[in-house]
């Protein structure tokens, strides 16, 4: 056979083992010629200063859970562990409708007026005793010892402490002077009552009387004209009043900051 035949057929052979062994639709990939890399020198970073690691922000407390009142019918045993720190004498406790005692105190002292049927239980022992100098007759200072346990109890209990019952039980001191027909804010009420006895006059002179009926009065017509609460407070002598505003007008603060 002629060589050139020989070498269209051996071309024609390689064609087609091309297409058959070949793979279908695939690139042939050529590696490209290497390239010598170079290394760059990574700048050293000098490691970070140690801080001192950060306080935690404390949370806020969680509020306190509300306290569930009592009704107001059914609430002496609710009030008498609230006040049970404040060390009272047991004729201050011993009583029935304490949250309605105290509506009605804080109602009359508003006005000026002095609750008897509710604070009789204060009411000193003994005689009122007066002092006769010739046609006048003078209060006996004496009389004013009688008040001072009173005053002594009260001002022991700390202010903060009793607002702070004050607060709890507004609710039903509320309701209670409703059904004296007051609608009031119970603590504008109390800010009033405590105005009345700061008003008071504190008197160091002796102390003069009239009796133009079976009761004495006042000779001097200034103090005879103050409420029937004030005249109360009077009575306590100059001494207790003077303690009592004191306490009071920490009270009044505290009334004020809530």
């Amino acid at each position: 056979m002629d060589n050139r035949i020989l070498i269209a057929v051996a071309a024609l052979v390689l064609v087609v083992l091309a297409f058959v062994f070949w793979p279908e639709a695939e690139t042939v990939a050529v590696d490209p010629p290497e390239v010598p890399v170079q290394k760059v020198a990574q700048p050293v970073v000098p490691a970070p200063d140690l801080v001192d690691p950060v306080e935690p922000v404390p949370l806020p407390d969680p509020p306190e859970p509300e306290i569930a009142l009592p009704v107001l019918s059914e609430s002496d045993p609710f009030t008498l562990e609230q006040i049970e720190d404040f060390d009272l004498p047991s004729a201050w406790t011993e009583r029935d409708d304490l949250v309605r005692r105290l509506a009605v105190v804080i109602d009359n002292a508003a006005d000026g007026k002095y609750p008897n049927r509710q604070l009789g239980f204060l009411a000193p022992s003994g005689a009122f005793k007066v002092v006769p100098e010739g046609d006048r007759v003078f209060v006996d200072e004496t009389n004013y010892n009688r008040f001072d346990g009173h005053v002594d109890t009260l001002v022991n209990i700390e202010p903060e402490s009793l607002v702070s019952v004050i607060d709890m039980l507004e609710p039903l001191i509320s309701e209670a002077m409703g059904e004296l027909g007051n609608r009031s804010d119970v603590k504008t009420e109390l800010q009033a009552a405590l105005d009345q006895i700061l008003a008071v006059p504190i008197v160091r002179r002796p102390v003069e009387l009239v009796r133009p009926n079976v009761l004495y009065e006042y000779s001097d017509t200034r103090l005879e004209s103050l409420t029937p609460l004030q005249k109360q407070v009077l009575r306590m002598g100059p001494d207790n009043v003077q303690r009592l505003q004191v306490y009071l007008r920490r009270v009044a603060v505290a009334l004020n900051s809530e």
